[in-house]
């Protein structure tokens, strides 16, 4: 079990995209690029600035992950 967010817990996401068959048949037509995901501050959950992850998706593989702080980094994202 990884603490969430944090690099782990997203290396983990990569892993479990990459082990799931549905998604693999699903994601297939998708060529358009990485994809963000911004989880919002929160201090009633331990979260004190926004953070996000950047997944490197390609025709039903996630190639790639990131964890990032703050939203802008989610902004320049490929």
């Amino acid at each position: 079990m990884f603490a969430f967010p944090s690099v782990e817990w997203v290396a983990a996401y990569k892993d479990a995209v990459n082990g799931n068959p549905a998604y693999r048949e699903a994601g297939k037509p998708w060529t358009f690029g990485a994809v963000a995901m911004v989880i919002q501050a929160d201090a009633s959950v331990g979260l004190a600035t926004d953070v996000g992850m950047i997944l490197d998706v390609h025709e039903g593989t996630c190639r790639g992950t990131e964890y990032v702080l703050g939203t802008d980094a989610v902004q320049v994202a490929p």
